[in-house]
Parts: C-alpha cells; structure tokens; sequence
C-alpha cells in the first residue's frame, strides 16, 4: 500500500510556474574569453528569414 500512496499522493512542489513560463525563452549565454563578438543563431524557416539574415 505505501507504493499505492506514493504514486497517487499529491506532491507539492516548489516550482514558481511565472518564473518558469517567463524564462522559457530565455537562453543562457556561453562566455568565450578569446572571442571578438558573441554571435546569435538564428532558425531560418523560410525565405523571409534568410532575406533577413542576409540583409
């Protein structure tokens, strides 16, 4: 019975869901100390992005 309890038994977790949702996005930076300039990829999906890369 305690492993019947453990699996349906609400568990209360501490997990600010705003700051979750806020931070989905977010992407963390890699620091390279030898670099020049920190360059972002971008996702190319169709013909507008890749005028936009070019441009």
């Amino acid at each position: 019975m305690a492993f019947m309890d453990k699996i349906f038994k609400k568990t209360e977790d501490n997990v600010d869901i705003e700051e979750f949702l806020n931070n989905l996005d977010v992407e963390e930076e890699t620091m390279v100390e030898d670099a020049d300039a920190y360059v972002k990829p971008v996702s190319l999906l169709n013909d507008e992005d890749t005028t936009m890369a070019i441009d």
